[in-house]
C-alpha cells in the first residue's frame, strides 16, 4: 500500500527533474577485466532523465601519525560526478544500470562520456549512479 509520503516524494522528484533534469543515454556494456568493455547485446541503449552533478571533492587519507605531528590528514583534491534518477524513472527502465555501463549526456555537447563506477539505490526507489570520466583515447 502506498503511503502519503510516496505521493509527496513523487511530486517533489518530478519538480526537481523538471527544473534541473537533463537527458542522458545509458549504453550497456558487458563487463571485462583489463580490456575496454564491449557493448552488451542483451540490453539496448535507453534514454533517461535525471539530474547530473559534478564538482570538486576532497578525499582524506588517514595515515600514520606520531604524537601531535601530522595532526591533519593528507587530502587529495578530486572531482565527483553523479547522475540521480527518480523512482519513477528507475521503474520505467527495462533493466538496471550496471557498473561499467556508459552514460552520455545528451544536453551537453562535447561533454565527456562517463562510466558507471557504482550504483547507489535507496529504499525509496530512486538511484544515484557514481560516474568516472571515460578515457577518450
Amino acid at each position: 500500500m502506498a503511503s502519503p509520503f510516496d505521493d509527496l516524494d513523487a511530486t517533489a522528484s518530478a519538480a526537481l527533474v523538471a527544473g534541473f533534469g537533463e537527458a542522458a543515454i545509458i549504453i550497456p556494456r558487458a563487463p571485462a577485466q583489463y580490456v575496454e568493455s564491449a557493448g552488451d547485446a542483451d540490453r539496448d541503449q535507453h534514454k533517461v532523465q535525471g539530474i547530473f552533478s559534478a564538482g570538486p571533492a576532497r578525499v582524506s587519507f588517514r595515515g600514520q601519525s606520531v604524537g601531535v605531528e601530522m595532526v591533519g590528514a593528507t587530502q587529495v583534491a578530486t572531482a565527483a560526478a553523479e547522475f540521480w534518477m527518480s523512482a519513477e524513472q528507475v521503474a520505467a527502465l527495462p533493466y538496471a544500470p550496471k557498473k561499467g555501463d556508459l552514460l552520455v549526456m545528451v544536453d551537453q555537447p562535447g561533454a565527456p562520456k562517463y562510466a558507471v563506477s557504482a550504483r547507489q539505490p535507496t529504499d525509496q526507489g530512486d538511484l544515484t549512479l557514481h560516474l568516472l570520466v571515460e578515457d577518450q583515447a
